[in-house]
């Protein structure tokens, strides 16, 4: 009989420099793993061969709730690296219920690109 469980990213809590902002960010799309590739053709080969080069750019996104001044005076500057952490619960389940639960933290470092400044609705 095959065991199923069901693993869940929950209660996330992101920090900027160290500060905690719990509950502004609405959604952290951590960053996706892309390895670059390097094509090989050399004399007397019959076809080509690809070998790893690298990894491609890694980009964030990150949804904030709100405007929040603290946040934007850290992200509107290109110029200056931020270190962030994404702190959350990976709860696992089964068809009785929750059997297990560890923390996972993503830790970045990167310079903000684009700062959205939102929606303004009635």
């Amino acid at each position: 009989m095959s065991k199923i469980e069901i693993n869940k990213l929950t209660n996330a809590n992101v920090y900027m420099n160290g500060i905690n902002l719990l509950g502004r960010a609405e959604e952290v799309q951590l960053p996706q793993i892309k390895h670059k590739m390097a094509e090989h053709k050399a004399l007397g080969m019959v076809g080509s061969a690809e070998f790893f080069a690298g990894i491609d750019k890694l980009e964030c996104k990150i949804k904030w709730n709100a405007l929040y001044p603290s946040v934007m005076a850290i992200c509107s500057n290109p110029f200056l690296a931020t270190m962030i952490q994404v702190r959350a619960n990976l709860e696992t389940y089964n068809g009785t219920g929750r059997i297990k639960e560890v923390p996972a933290t993503a830790f970045l470092i990167g310079t903000f690109k684009e700062f959205p400044l939102g929606n303004i609705n009635r």
